[in-house]
């Protein structure tokens, strides 16, 4: 049976739903060690375990379903990709930007010490439907790896999801026909892009993005990792503040406890919202105050899905 066959028989039985469709990384992100334990991790998954999936650090995508009040449906299905994310691995350890590569732009405005550094982003590009399919068609029954979930919100809410992600695709669309566009949605990856006026995203964040502006941003924090990075681990190379390859692969930094000079960052994982809805879907009849309405696995695949109510 076919990914498509099993959301048509699931998710897509519920009218006017956001549903985020998850890729947990291959193994997990060693957030909670040093920076080289972390760069290690992240590279075994890349060049070891990437029959598995190409999902180097997991992935979010998206997809709307509604039908209006003429009886027609509206269908979009899609994502924030990235051209190739090994250049973040060139501003990280060559460039010297060190982990400013994980700063948005609330980080700046929450620190008065990073006001001076970068936002980061690199090449992105948007994944659509077709492509997708194809990717959740192999990899739906690997175990571990795939999750779907949706949230039943009100038709409203549904038609300001929509505009905003035809909005996306339409300046992704004018950036890519013209560099000098002022709003570069999809052609800009990562976390430092402001995704809601169009700036980019990172795969999380463009997620994030429909969960804002659902009314469930509160809800989205849970799924956030966050690490204690000392402040002189930000670079800014424009401004000769270039953290160097030695410092990044020798650092004895422990990222999951503070000291004196770390600053604390959050951001939004998509390895952190597989776990938390897998053990909601083993153990659990709600999240986060949100009721489950149905749950259960695509067919004998190992993959498994969760339809939440939340309407408001």
């Amino acid at each position: 049976m076919s990914f498509e066959e099993f959301a048509n028989n699931t998710y897509r039985k519920f009218d006017n739903t956001l549903t985020v469709h998850l890729t947990n990384a291959p193994k997990e992100i060693n957030w909670a060690s040093t920076p080289r334990d972390l760069i290690l991790s992240i590279a075994k998954n890349k060049y070891l375990h990437s029959k598995k999936t190409r999902r180097t650090i997991g992935h979010i995508t998206v997809e709307l379903n509604y039908v209006d009040e003429d009886g027609k449906k509206v269908h979009r299905f899609g994502g924030q990709g990235v051209k190739d994310l090994t250049q973040f691995a060139s501003k990280l350890v060559k460039e010297g930007y060190g982990f400013s590569v994980i700063l948005g732009p609330d980080h700046l405005k929450q620190y008065k010490q990073l006001e001076d550094k970068p936002l980061v982003t690199i090449d992105g590009r948007f994944e659509d439907s077709n492509e997708l399919i194809e990717e959740f068609n192999e990899n739906i029954y690997k175990d571990d790896l795939n999750a779907f979930v949706t949230y039943q919100l009100t038709l409203d809410t549904c038609k300001k999801l929509v505009k905003f992600f035809d909005e996306y695709e339409k300046h992704t669309q004018l950036a890519s026909e013209n560099p000098s566009h002022e709003k570069k949605a999809a052609t800009r990856y990562g976390f430092g892009a402001d995704t809601l006026n169009f700036d980019g995203a990172g795969c999380a964040t463009f997620a994030e993005a429909f969960y804002v502006l659902s009314g469930l941003g509160d809800h989205y924090k849970n799924f956030y990792s966050s690490v204690y990075v000392p402040e002189d681990y930000f670079g800014n190379p424009d401004k000769g503040q270039k953290v160097g390859l030695g410092k990044i692969l020798f650092s004895k930094v422990n990222l999951s406890k503070q000291e004196k000079t770390s600053l604390y960052v959050q951001f939004p994982d998509p390895n952190n919202m597989f776990w938390a809805m897998k053990s909601t879907f083993e153990n659990k009849d709600s999240f986060d105050g949100l009721p489950v309405v149905e749950k259960g696995k695509f067919g004998d695949s190992k993959s498994f899905y969760l339809v939440f109510d939340a309407r408001k």
